[in-house]
């Protein structure tokens, strides 16, 4: 199940209420926010990820404004479009190493949300609603939600307090990872069956939920999330190839 929208998040978080007696918002305490946010180191160098390409393309910029010799008609060509595409050009290829740098950071929040997952699992034990039936849905269903209702909005707020300028787009590259990440875990694959006893309803508490097993749906979310920043990025530097051929015309 892919939550894209606020009504696709109430009901989830609706679903598991009713289907397995517990609120993971309930989880959302100062401490928690506090773990998650020490987790994420991103915000404190993404600015200057994409601050430096930018000031790069905008010297570039300059320079070639020096250096080229425009008449008066190719000096306006020149100025708005590519002083907008040099801007821009900058901007997504600090969007794409910061893609490839926020990757440790990703992977330790997965880890934590794996352990709020058994710290569910440990909690609805009380509740007798998980069973070997249903036990792989309810995995999913709490893992999904744990994301969705937990992890993003402490990492989207956290993102917008201390990247203000460039935080929205940050936020969705972010909220892309994890759309992709949650329908791609299978954790029941991670029980293993020879740690339940024959007449146990539930898996034992130390199932074995490691972030090993999830390196290949995590790379495969990085890379869907690169895709369109990198398409623009490749149109806008054709463009920018494009408008200085014109120029030297």
């Amino acid at each position: 199940m892919k939550i894209r929208t606020n009504s696709d998040l109430k009901a989830l978080d609706s679903k598991i209420q009713k289907e397995l007696g517990i609120d993971l918002k309930a989880y959302r305490d100062k401490e928690m926010i506090d773990k998650i946010i020490n987790l994420i180191s991103f915000p404190t160098y993404a600015m200057r990820m994409i601050f430096i390409p930018v000031a790069i393309a905008l010297i570039l910029f300059g320079l070639g404004l020096a250096f080229l010799s425009l008449t008066p008609l190719g000096l306006l060509f020149y100025f708005i479009p590519g002083l907008i595409l040099f801007f821009f050009a900058g901007l997504l290829s600090g969007l794409l190493l910061l893609n490839f740098r926020m990757k440790k950071d990703i992977h330790e929040i997965m880890q934590y949300a794996l352990d709020l997952v058994k710290r569910a699992v440990e909690d609805m034990k009380l509740t007798g609603n998980m069973n070997r039936d249903n036990r792989k849905q309810v995995y999913g269903m709490l893992f999904t939600g744990i994301v969705h209702l937990i992890i993003l909005p402490t990492i989207t707020h956290a993102i917008s307090d201390k990247i203000p300028i460039f935080g929205s787009l940050i936020n969705r590259i972010v909220k892309r990872i994890f759309i992709q990440v949650c329908p791609g875990v299978d954790l029941h694959k991670k029980i293993e069956l020879s740690e339940i006893a024959p007449g146990d309803t539930e898996p034992r508490s130390e199932t074995p939920l490691t972030l090993q097993r999830l390196q290949g749906t995590l790379h495969a979310a990085f890379s869907l999330a690169r895709i369109p920043v990198l398409t623009a990025l490749i149109v806008v530097v054709s463009l920018l190839m494009l408008l200085m051929y014109c120029i030297g015309l």
